[in-house]
C-alpha cells in the first residue's frame, strides 16, 4: 500500500452488510420520486460507498459512525473496499489543527438516529427542510459530520446548497467531478 495518510483525507468505505445496503439504496437518488423516474428512464446509479471517515493524523482516523479513534489506520484500510480523497491545495497548519479540534471534540457523542428520520422524510417528500432540521444538536450521521467540518474549516458544501443536504454519494460524486479541488489518493476494490 503506497498511501500515506494525512489530516483531512476523506475515506469512503463500502460493506456488504444489510445496513449499508439499505443506506446505499436510499442514496441512489435524493427523493423517491427521482428514484422512480431514474428507474423508468434507466439512469439509476448505484452508490458504491456508504460511509465516510476523516483522517485525524498519520496513524489515526475519526470513524464517524461510532465517533471513536482507532490506531493502525493503514492496516485497517487494507481490509475494506475504499476510496480516499485529499484536497488539492495543501491544508495549512491552522486548518489542520481546526479539523483535528472539531473532530476530536465529538469523540463519544452519539450517532444521529433522529437525523435519519429527517433524511428519510426528505427522501419520501422531496422537502429538504426535513433532512436539514429534524435532528438533535451534535448528533449527525457520518456524512454530515465530515461535511460540517469541511464547511466550517474550508467553506466546502460539496456542491450542495447547504452542507446538511449531503450524503456519502453526493460527496464522492463531487470529489470525482472536481479534480481541480480533490485528488483520489487511494482506491481499493
Amino acid at each position: 500500500m503506497d498511501y500515506i495518510p494525512k489530516t483531512g483525507d476523506i475515506i469512503f468505505e463500502d460493506s456488504d452488510k444489510t445496513g449499508p445496503k439499505v443506506v446505499k439504496y436510499l442514496m441512489r437518488s435524493p427523493t423517491i420520486w427521482q428514484d422512480i423516474f431514474r428507474l423508468i428512464t434507466g439512469k439509476i446509479k448505484q452508490s458504491e460507498y456508504y460511509h465516510p471517515a476523516m483522517v485525524f493524523n498519520s496513524s489515526r482516523s475519526i470513524e464517524q459512525q461510532k465517533v471513536v479513534q482507532f490506531d493502525d489506520l493503514v492496516d485497517e484500510l487494507k481490509q475494506k473496499k475504499i476510496i480516499i480523497f485529499r484536497r488539492k491545495n495543501m491544508i495549512r497548519p491552522e486548518e489542520e489543527g481546526e479539523l483535528q479540534h472539531l473532530s476530536a471534540s465529538e469523540l463519544g457523542q452519539p450517532w444521529g438516529y433522529v437525523n435519519l428520520f429527517g433524511k428519510f422524510g426528505t427522501w419520501l417528500t422531496g422537502i429538504k427542510l426535513f433532512g436539514r432540521y429534524i435532528k438533535r444538536p451534535n448528533e449527525e450521521v457520518s456524512a454530515l459530520r465530515v461535511a460540517r467540518w469541511f464547511y466550517k474549516v474550508f467553506g466546502e458544501k460539496f456542491g450542495e446548497k447547504d452542507y446538511r443536504d449531503n450524503t456519502t454519494q453526493t460527496m464522492v460524486t463531487y470529489c470525482l467531478n472536481h479534480p481541480e479541488k480533490y485528488e483520489m489518493v487511494y482506491k481499493k476494490g
